[in-house]
């Protein structure tokens, strides 16, 4: 695809395409590309970027926002997409995903599984699990929200307490808190 944009350019500068010409030959390439790679098209692009705020950070943004008002300045969670929420929770912050953990790689050798019964071994007050909706169903759309989901120590130790819904993308965040006994 660079290579036929680079053509095109040699040619505009040799005078070979007029602009009427030239104007078809980048619009010709813009559906080559389309077709080639449906979800990376220059169209859904920038629809996606234009909806991020709105879908994805939005949704960040409120968690973090709720988990600050409940916890102040106390209380930990356990989280895989970290970001807005990490940033906006001032307290302790799991990386479900070890993404920011030396430990995960160093210490766990990036099994998932024995890092995720880690973080868990903390006990920390809230876990939140990235779910997906499949044929009206939920599903932990990443493979450490599989493994939380099914440890016994997790179901016996958390509830569900609320449900942030993603209005755009398909995925949304369940928040599990720690039952006090």
């Amino acid at each position: 695809m660079l290579a036929s944009a680079m053509g095109l350019t040699y040619f505009w500068t040799k005078g070979v395409f007029t602009g009427r010409t030239a104007v078809f030959a980048i619009l010709g390439l813009l559906l080559a590309w389309q077709f080639m790679n449906p979800y990376v098209n220059p169209f859904k692009i920038n629809k996606r970027a234009t909806n991020y705020k709105l879908g994805k950070s939005a949704i960040r943004e409120k968690i973090g926002i709720y988990l600050s008002k409940k916890y102040g300045d106390e209380g930990s969670i356990a989280i895989g997409d970290i970001g807005l929420v990490g940033y906006i929770f001032k307290n302790t912050v799991y990386d479900i995903f070890g993404l920011t953990s030396y430990k995960f790689t160093l210490v766990y050798k990036r099994n998932v599984s024995k890092y995720v019964n880690y973080i868990l071994s903390k006990r920390p007050d809230t876990i939140v699990i990235c779910v997906i909706r499949k044929e009206g169903l939920l599903f932990p759309r990443y493979e450490a929200g599989r493994i939380v989901i099914s440890n016994p120590s997790f179901r016996n130790e958390y509830k569900k307490t609320i449900m942030f819904v993603n209005p755009i993308y398909n995925y949304h965040y369940i928040i599990y808190e720690r039952i006090r006994r």
